[in-house]
């Protein structure tokens, strides 16, 4: 769905699914007024919800936008009605994070297509059928958590499309002297939902990233409850390594060295001692800001002298938990001075 999914709390594909399937709801008004031609308006709606251990989402995506297309001639019972036109796309994400209140919103341009088939029951009302397509893809969005609004934008491999599928059942109220019509009770089917996620606003610094293992660069932990993630406020280098927060293993020293800037002007820097794969380490001299805190522990699930990459989910089980990286490291000698 997303890099890492800046609009939902949790990336995986399962439950990015379960967030994919919801309720929609629609209001539709056209007139005709040449003999196959329709023109109108339309709004469309889509709702859904999910919850996971560290959080919870609950989705809005509203349509508003005109629709122009074609429809058969009258017949006793029968019509079809095939329609398209671009609109604005807004998109609300209520959602909650370890307990705290985070929001997403953001707005951007779609096009829906709609087709109806109709059958009159008589002259004031029908029962129509309907299948809607609508596309549209985010460039930013803006996130408000622990006080303080974020916009995060989207790059050609995070995008986030909202495109999503209706197949609709539904009441006409229709005149044949004008071919008005009102969609008056409306509840959908099938409903589903895919998404394609100095300062890099391109990381959101309101979702904890996943603890994996394959080198993904990532870097977040809780702090008194509160996320903090890395990469936004200085940049990645061109290499696979941040550049100024720094994660440098001393050869010699057998000691991974930690500095992560997690706010302007804040950084959360700490020591693993004697990293090995599979085990667990001893955290030491952590920093939050200028504030030392108790040491704690390190698992290492990866430690690949070959690729560089370590990961690593650590805290010290009082103000620091659920912290993790997934990142390249430097190497340094410290008898040469040598960095690799």
């Amino acid at each position: 769905m997303f890099h890492h999914p800046p609009t939902l709390t949790l990336s995986t594909h399962s439950y990015q699914r379960t967030l994919a399937q919801g309720v929609s709801w629609d209001g539709q008004y056209h007139f005709r007024p040449l003999k196959r031609f329709i023109f109108g308006g339309i709004y469309t709606g889509f709702s859904s919800k999910g919850s996971h251990p560290e959080g919870k989402d609950h989705l809005w995506v509203h349509f508003i936008g005109t629709q122009i297309g074609m429809c058969n001639a009258n017949t006793k019972h029968w019509q079809i009605r095939v329609t398209t036109g671009p609109g604005g796309v807004i998109l609300r994400n209520n959602s909650e994070v370890f307990g705290n209140t985070r929001k997403v919103r953001a707005f951007t341009i779609g096009l829906l297509t709609n087709a109806n088939l109709t059958y009159k029951l008589n002259s004031n009302l029908g029962v129509s059928l309907g299948v809607q397509y609508m596309y549209s893809e985010l460039l930013r969005i803006r996130t408000y958590y622990h006080e303080e609004k974020v916009t995060v934008k989207l790059n050609s491999n995070d995008d986030v499309n909202l495109t999503r599928l209706n197949i609709l059942l539904f009441l006409t109220s229709t005149k044949k002297s004008t071919m008005k019509k009102y969609i008056l009770i409306l509840f959908s089917i099938i409903s589903l939902w895919s998404c394609k996620e100095t300062e890099d606003e391109s990381i959101d610094i309101t979702v904890l990233p996943s603890a994996t293992t394959t080198g993904a660069n990532t870097f977040g932990c809780l702090m008194d409850g509160w996320i903090y993630v890395g990469g936004r406020y200085l940049n990645w280098g061109h290499s696979y390594v941040w550049t100024y927060d720094s994660f440098h293993y001393y050869t010699e020293e057998d000691k991974l060295s930690v500095s992560v800037s997690v706010k302007p002007g804040i950084n959360l820097s700490f020591t693993i001692l004697s990293p090995q794969e599979g085990k667990e380490s001893t955290i030491t001299d952590i920093e939050f800001g200028r504030e030392e805190l108790e040491d704690g522990t390190a698992f290492i699930s990866r430690f690949d002298t070959e690729m560089k990459i370590i990961s690593v989910t650590f805290g010290n089980g009082k103000r620091l938990t659920n912290g993790r990286f997934d990142i390249h490291y430097t190497e340094h000698n410290s008898n040469t001075g040598a960095q690799s």
